[in-house]
């Protein structure tokens, strides 16, 4: 064995022969003479400075921060496989003892940028799993709305929004809501009128500020509505050409559909079947049933 003594009293460092070990009294300084930490590396000028952890074939490089092998231990290094994806860089947790970074992994990236939270192995950019929790993430936002933003090479800037207000839920595509689920469990398509409802491609799109308790269901149906209030449509295309007309029922494919209800007279109307009252053009308290 070598002991080296410094010029403060009680420093000094000795090589243990037996152990292999250098073994050091306080700070350690490389590249610097006044360390701040118990090891303080200074590149000494303008560039990197790199610490290099190096192993060869099969082996792990980490680093361990811990309280003592007793308390909780956590580590964090190059990853060489073992149940993991191989050359991944890990991060991995005991409670007792120094950890594995594959058979103690809470974390891991691997060399493709894929992110991997309780998978050793990730298929995808972010891939979460919790073997005993059904809760996997939690997102929230400290102002009144919170969202998260889908979005490929073909999207606007504003994206594709799947978020929440309070406890209603919404969707927004091109950052204008088109769906709504209230925390009631109502469901509510939102457009410039009143608590009108509408499912279906082009279904009440032209409903204006106005136009209020409509309710229309499938592609095209009650698509010319503007302000007309209290309308049933229930089929493709049904009630499609009405403007005004407030108080018609048309269930059935085109039931209703060539009515072009122009002024608000135009009402109380009920069409139930394949293209029922397909011609009706205008008038009042029709009843029309069957094809």
């Amino acid at each position: 064995d070598v002991e080296f003594f410094g010029a403060t009293a009680g420093k000094s460092m000795l090589w243990d022969e037996s152990e292999d070990s250098l073994i050091v009294e306080g700070n350690v300084g490389i590249g610097t003479a006044t360390p701040q930490s118990i090891v303080h590396i200074d590149q000494g000028a303008s560039g990197d400075a790199q610490l290099t952890l190096e192993t060869h074939a099969a082996g792990d490089s980490k680093i361990v921060f811990s309280q003592g092998q007793t308390a909780g231990n956590w580590a964090v290094g190059y990853d060489d496989g073992g149940g993991v994806t191989e050359n991944s860089l890990s991060f991995a947790y005991k409670a007792d003892g120094y950890p594995s970074l594959s058979g103690e992994n809470l974390l891991i990236i691997t060399p493709a940028g894929n992110v991997g939270i309780g998978n050793a192995s990730p298929s995808y950019t972010l891939d979460v799993e919790n073997a005993t929790d059904n809760g996997i993430a939690r997102f929230t936002s400290g102002d009144a709305d919170v969202f998260i933003v889908l979005a490929d090479s073909g999207t606007t800037s504003a994206g594709n929004r799947i978020g929440a207000i309070s406890d209603d839920m919404y969707f927004k595509t091109d950052n204008t809501e088109h769906f709504r689920i209230a925390s009631d469990g109502s469901l509510s398509t939102p457009t410039l009128g009143t608590s009108n409802v509408r499912f279906g491609v082009g279904a009440g799109v032209g409903i204006l500020s106005g136009g209020n308790y409509n309710v229309v269901v499938g592609d095209g149906a009650g698509e010319n509505i503007t302000t007309a209030d209290q309308n049933v449509a229930i089929g493709y295309g049904a009630l499609y050409a009405n403007v005004l007309g407030s108080k018609s029922v048309a269930i059935g494919y085109h039931a209703l559909d060539e009515q072009n209800f122009g002024t608000a007279t135009d009402a109380y109307n009920t069409a139930v079947g394949f293209d029922a009252g397909q011609k009706v053009s205008t008038g009042t308290n029709n009843t029309l049933i069957g094809g």
